[in-house]
């Protein structure tokens, strides 16, 4: 499997690339100042944990931004990320769709050594197109089952909304994503389940679960047994014709 970067030396252009536009105070306009506020500001830690980060962020303002306004604003996000890996400044960095902030991602990727930042920098670098490499990345990490099921949740629903986008479709899944999925769907937390589920649902049938509907998910709910979260899986890979990923 092809290692990102291994042939080329990110660190060394990437550290020595501080982009740098001053705005004055006295020049901001009223969207550099929402933009700043809601990146560099502070947030409310509560409603960030609880609704997602991006959810407290303004990323309008940050649209609204044109010439040496979001040319700052690249800079300011890109510097602050080569400092500290936060959620915001990935995130801003991948709104603006910045290639500059692609390679970033791609090289603090494989200096990171804390699991929810790689996680973090995968969904983002995963945003800008379908790469293997980083799928896998998940697929080994949704196949621990040590890791806790709220950090599970949590990557499940972000890679929910790459295959809602289609980033990640059914004709560029890999065996190991799909076989982490089927593997989740017998875990003990029932939002593990569900999302492990819906991500399969939604990736071969371009529909979202409805509860009222659908024979497999009530196979999955929390008063359910093991014997019948097997029974689940086994009816996902036949409904979806899952068998050449199950088998190996």
């Amino acid at each position: 499997m092809r290692k990102p970067g291994k042939d080329i030396n990110y660190a060394d252009h990437l550290e020595a690339f501080k982009p740098v536009v001053y705005i004055p105070d006295n020049e901001k306009s009223d969207d550099f100042n929402a933009f700043e506020q809601s990146f560099f500001g502070e947030i409310d830690d509560y409603e960030a944990w609880h609704d997602g980060i991006e959810f407290s962020l303004n990323f309008y303002a940050l649209n609204c931004l044109d010439g040496d306004e979001r040319k700052a604003a690249h800079a300011m996000l890109y510097n602050a990320l080569l400092k500290d890996v936060r959620e915001e400044y990935i995130l801003g960095l991948l709104e603006l769709k910045s290639m500059s902030g692609l390679e970033l991602f791609k090289s603090l990727f494989e200096r990171e050594k804390t699991q929810n930042n790689k996680l973090l920098l995968a969904i983002a670098i995963l945003g800008f197109g379908f790469d293997e490499y980083y799928i896998n990345y998940f697929a080994d990490f949704f196949a621990d089952a040590a890791n806790f099921h709220m950090d599970k949740v949590d990557f499940l629903c972000r890679l929910k909304k790459l295959v809602y986008n289609k980033v990640v479709n059914k004709n560029n899944i890999t065996g190991n994503m799909v076989r982490a999925f089927l593997t989740n769907m017998e875990d003990e937390e029932y939002l593990v389940r569900y999302h492990a589920y819906e991500c399969l649902k939604l990736l071969f049938s371009g529909k979202f679960i409805t509860a009222k509907k659908d024979d497999i998910f009530t196979l999955i709910v929390s008063d359910k047994t093991n014997a019948e979260f097997k029974d689940a899986v086994a009816k996902t890979v036949k409904e979806f014709n899952l068998e050449r990923f199950a088998a190996n």
